[in-house]
């Protein structure tokens, strides 16, 4: 235990290598007062810690992916493994490696499409070969430190580290540029994540043990999946609302009209956050660059002005509903006056604004203005 929770902390505390500590601790808590630990309880137990001392882990993608993937293991892996058997211990080796790896990626596929909009397809391959190697690497690198008073042996472990961190890095580039490597464009909204984990789980469980459950619940979570992607679908027909993306170095903004996605941008480049929100509401785009200080759009029956340079003029020629200001130093009189209030003020997350400035904006609407590198993606409906 105190080896462990000393990689823990060499390690940074990451949500996974806690998940795996504390795990562990309680396994071997229950060893020394002689009582029967189970599995998923002490997974269960670990998260709880977690969520107690930092809320904010809930919404940490290595948290979400590590215990959704060691759950499943817990629950399905023994099941899994002996529905095949082999002899020989080398292709037995080899089908513990695949089918961790099988169950793992099923207890994770909704999360991987919902966070990374993408799906791996060679995972069993890439897994079954890089799973041994990143553990040879834990190992080696672990002993590195520890025999570095012995400076010959010290360096040979280094060298053979070097290498097999060289050989991993280029097998997963290896993996990643084959054909149809990943599915690209499916993302989820997070009811639909949780529906499909709750569909793949009873599905599985129903695989493996007909008898422990009904057929009737995974296909009723099925039903509930389908009606909630034709309900999402619906909405976004009948809707419309613009969205300022929260991109990285320049100005993104969205005015969806149903499934026809207008961008304005200053770049002709559509950014990931930009893929992914497209898929996951099956949005079709039509980019156009911004040219010049100012850009004016009309949407229904809102004003949205784009600008990097404002003084009263422009406030009263375009008389906008709400105001966007982009660019990486935009310029505002200091002088400058509304005699209406906006829907909303939106700062671009490239803009460098000051105090002062922020303290202008803030009369212009009687919401606080939106920084969008601080606030995160704004949207608001049309």
């Amino acid at each position: 235990l105190l080896i462990l929770w000393s990689f823990a902390f060499v390690t940074g505390l990451t949500p996974s290598v806690l998940r795996a500590t504390l795990m562990f601790s309680f396994l071997q808590a229950g060893n020394f007062m002689k009582r029967p630990v189970n599995g998923i309880n002490s997974v269960l137990a670990s998260a709880f810690i977690l969520i107690l001392i930092r809320p904010s882990v809930i919404f940490d993608a290595g948290f979400l992916l590590s215990y959704s993937a060691v759950i499943y293991i817990i629950s399905f892996y023994r099941d899994f493994y002996h529905k095949i058997q082999f002899k020989r211990r080398l292709p037995d080796l080899v089908w513990q490696s695949a089918a961790v790896t099988i169950i793992a990626q099923a207890g994770t596929l909704p999360l991987t499409i919902m966070l990374f909009n993408r799906f791996p397809t060679w995972f069993i391959l890439s897994n079954i070969i890089i799973v041994p190697l990143s553990s040879l690497v834990i190992i080696i690198g672990c002993l590195v430190p520890l025999t570095f008073p012995l400076h010959f042996l010290s360096q040979f472990l280094a060298r053979i580290l070097d290498y097999l961190t060289g050989l991993t890095e280029l097998l997963t580039e290896k993996a990643s540029s084959l054909p149809l490597s990943s599915i690209e464009n499916i993302g989820l909204t997070t009811t639909e994540c949780i529906l499909l984990t709750i569909t793949i789980f009873l599905f599985i469980r129903f695989l493996l043990n007909r008898k422990s459950i009904s057929i009737l619940y995974p296909l009723t979570f099925l039903l509930f999946f389908i009606l909630t992607g034709t309900i999402k679908d619906l909405s976004t027909r009948r809707t419309n609302e613009i969205v300022v993306y929260n991109t990285i170095g320049h100005s993104t903004i969205g005015i969806r009209s149903g499934r026809i996605l207008n961008l304005y941008s200053d770049t002709i480049l559509v950014s990931n956050d930009v893929k992914k929100h497209c898929a996951t509401l099956n949005l079709r785009i039509r980019n156009n660059v911004i040219q010049g200080n100012s850009y004016q759009i009309k949407a229904g029956e809102k004003n949205i002005l784009i600008t990097g340079y404002l003084n009263n003029t422009m406030l009263k020629m375009t008389s906008p509903d709400i105001l966007i200001i982009n660019g990486l130093k935009p310029y505002i009189e200091n002088n400058i006056m509304s005699d209406r209030k906006f829907d909303a003020v939106i700062i671009s997350p490239e803009s460098m604004l000051g105090f002062k400035v922020s303290a202008i904006l803030r009369s212009f609407s009687s919401d606080p203005a939106i920084f969008i590198k601080n606030d995160g993606a704004f949207t608001k409906k049309l």
